[in-house]
């Protein structure tokens, strides 16, 4: 009931922000996959927003504005977990603590929690224990219940009984079966007072009261004891006000560095959320541009015949990650994911200019052209066709890089990396790979001219 007033009296203070169009509110947190216990005190409220061309803030805005809107609350804590992509983190930065004592992973934990609140940027800082649930705890006293002929078991089987009942008998009816339980009228089991006069009854039949054979105090206790691979574990995140999340997590390695040198053996702590996600998803991307280069390079080497020539053309690459790094930088844009297969979609587009270069190049040699002559010629006869072929294709992919739609977050970066690479790496291809070939075609043809002397040397 505490929990659904609370929550109505925050749907009440956001409900007359213009943006939002519907709110829904769920008590009770269950586990990530529908089931386990529900935690009623803690719920979800999910707003609607309006359609993004309906609106002139975005949803960041909103969400400061909510943030602000949503009154301080005696012992009530909010937070504004940004939803994960597919099976992504809900959080940007999370540090997981493992170890075998949960006291002691509580002290890292805190201590964590404690430097990353002082630090600027990050928001909605809290543990995966929370603040703790309220309950009743009832500490026994072993020597006063030893007396008395109680034991643990039976300490805890009469404070069960009286609360949760015992199923003494059955009840049938018209083919129905109905349960019959027993237990302590709820006046008689809610507060401390009535809990310390729960009876309890010995093996030997000495009747005693819970209050005479332990202690009774409220206190708090953890919401989930979460564990991996058998090990405890406690989270620490937080939310960011920026989305270079790389840069947080260095701050924070670094603030927490000597609390780590100092765990003992069997403790460690590991970062994970958006930041461990988008670290794999690079690796991954990685290799994948790695093989996207290795294959065009074999294609190119079976098309000019040659094992030199293509690493000329394979030069245009790297010159587009000059206007890759200037054009993310002008665009305000992070190196993101959807940045990333814009390089890989980049390596298979720059080399084309670099192909006609070079295989015009060949086809004037081959027609009686000197060296000298035919790079001339090839470069002032396919600048025309280059350029062309360029500007078409960053004139395709700049709505995309300019775009300030709704969803535009994942389209912009890769229409950015597109755009200036390519543009960067015509501008220099028309410079550089004339001059490569030139350099190229030196070296190859003084090792071709060594190793026919030494073949017919061999032969004499």
């Amino acid at each position: 009931e505490e929990t659904n007033r609370l929550f109505t009296v925050i749907e009440q203070k956001t409900l007359s922000i213009p943006e939002i169009e519907g709110v829904a509110t769920m008590i009770g947190r269950v586990g990530d996959r529908g089931n386990g216990p529900s935690d009623v005190n803690e719920g979800q409220i999910f707003f609607r927003l309006k359609p993004f061309t309906e609106r002139k803030r975005s949803t960041q805005e909103v969400v400061n504005e909510i943030r602000q809107s949503i009154p301080e609350l005696y012992n009530v804590r909010v937070e504004f977990p940004k939803m994960g992509m597919a099976s992504g983190s809900a959080h940007p930065v999370e540090l997981v603590f493992y170890g075998k004592d949960l006291t002691e992973l509580k002290a890292y934990a805190d201590s964590a929690q404690h430097v990353m609140q002082k630090m600027d940027g990050l928001f909605d800082v809290n543990t995966s224990m929370g603040d703790g649930k309220p309950e009743l705890r009832i500490i026994p006293d072993r020597d006063r219940s030893s007396i008395m002929g109680l034991s643990m078991l039976e300490i805890g089987n009469g404070i069960k009984y009286a609360n949760l009942g015992q199923v003494v008998t059955r009840y049938r009816e018209s083919g129905d079966e109905f349960d019959v339980r027993i237990r302590l009228d709820e006046e008689d089991r809610l507060t401390q007072s009535s809990i310390k006069s729960i009876p309890l009854i010995s093996r030997t039949g000495v009747v005693s009261q819970v209050g005479n054979v332990g202690e009774i105090k409220y206190t708090t206790g953890p919401i989930t004891i979460e564990r991996e691979n058998r090990v405890r574990k406690i989270t620490v995140y937080a939310n960011t006000k920026e989305r270079n999340i790389q840069a947080y997590v260095e701050k924070i390695r670094e603030q927490i560095q000597p609390m780590e040198t100092a765990m003992p053996n069997g403790y460690f702590v590991e970062y994970g959320g958006a930041y461990k996600d988008m670290a794999d998803t690079f690796k991954d991307l990685v290799l994948a541009l790695v093989i996207a280069v290795i294959l065009v390079y074999m294609v190119m080497a079976a098309q000019f015949e040659s094992f030199s020539q293509p690493f000329v053309v394979m030069f245009t690459i790297p010159l587009a990650f000059i206007g890759i790094v200037g054009g993310l930088m002008i665009m305000g844009h992070p190196l993101s994911v959807p940045g990333f297969m814009g390089i890989i979609i980049l390596a298979g587009i720059v080399v084309n200019n670099g192909i006609v270069m070079i295989s015009f190049i060949n086809q004037l040699r081959e027609e009686g052209f000197s060296k000298r002559e035919a790079i001339v010629q090839a470069s002032v006869i396919r600048l025309r066709p280059i350029l062309i072929t360029s500007l078409t294709t960053i004139i395709g992919v700049l709505p995309m890089a300019l775009s300030n739609s709704q969803g535009s977050e994942l389209q912009s970066p890769l229409g950015t990396v597109v755009a200036f690479g390519l543009a960067t790496s015509t501008l220099l291809t028309l410079f550089i790979v004339p001059i490569l070939y030139s350099g190229v075609d030196k070296i190859s043809s003084f090792f071709t001219k060594r190793f026919k002397k030494v073949v017919l040397g061999h032969h004499d």
